[in-house]
């Protein structure tokens, strides 16, 4: 048996069913996991913190709200919650739908503890990497906000590989002017260099900021 993992991630449970959410929190939490169950779509709605790691295994089929519409709820709201569905009767259509708005995965009941584990594990990562980008993205973002029109169009004209001088005919300003400029481009992005500053663009773009 594998030791007991610690984690500060949080798998939030949202299923009608008492009884297996009472299964999932003991599967889990005997293996260190953090849960917690809701047994509706409106109880997770009104106490789920967005800012809090972790992942939803989410029911299909549910009284109320169910799982599919709760999902299209967060989404529409902006929400990046990792969602692992679980259903009693897994169909094609409905697993290729889950994954097109979001859902990371899906599991079929009932389930074995290596299966569960295994999902949310894998739902884990994704939330990580996801969060990993946002908290880049946000970052990139704020060190551009800073930035004067004129040293805006000069970022511009720097990560399009052009020298001082050209960019300096093409704005129509001296080169010592551009110079200044991109000074204060580089102290006010925390640039060290060129490719760090195309680095920190792509990224606040919501690009990976890889270069090939």
């Amino acid at each position: 048996m594998k030791g007991s993992i610690v984690t500060d991630k949080t798998v939030f449970v949202v299923d009608d069913d008492v009884k297996l959410c009472d299964s999932i929190r003991f599967q889990l939490s005997v293996s260190g996991y953090r849960v917690e169950t809701f047994h509706s779509a409106q109880q997770f709605l009104d106490a789920y913190d967005e800012s809090q790691p972790g992942c939803v295994l989410l029911d299909v089929k549910m009284p109320g709200i169910p799982g599919d519409e709760l999902q299209r709820r967060l989404v529409d709201a902006g929400t990046q919650a990792t969602i692992v569905f679980m259903t009693a009767n897994p169909e094609i259509e409905m697993a290729v739908s889950a994954v097109k708005t979001g859902a990371t995965d899906y599991i079929e009941k009932p389930f074995d503890r290596n299966r569960l584990i295994e999902c949310v594990e894998r739902a884990f990562e994704v939330d990580e990497e996801r969060r990993e980008k946002t908290a880049l993205l946000k970052d990139s973002q704020s060190r551009l906000e800073d930035l004067t029109p004129r040293e805006r169009e000069v970022l511009e004209l720097v990560v399009q590989g052009k020298a001082n001088k050209n960019i300096a005919a093409e704005l129509g300003i001296a080169i010592k002017t551009v110079e200044l400029h991109r000074s204060r481009v580089m102290k006010t992005t925390r640039a060290e260099s060129v490719p760090d500053l195309v680095k920190i663009k792509l990224h606040a773009e919501g690009g990976s900021g890889e270069q090939a």
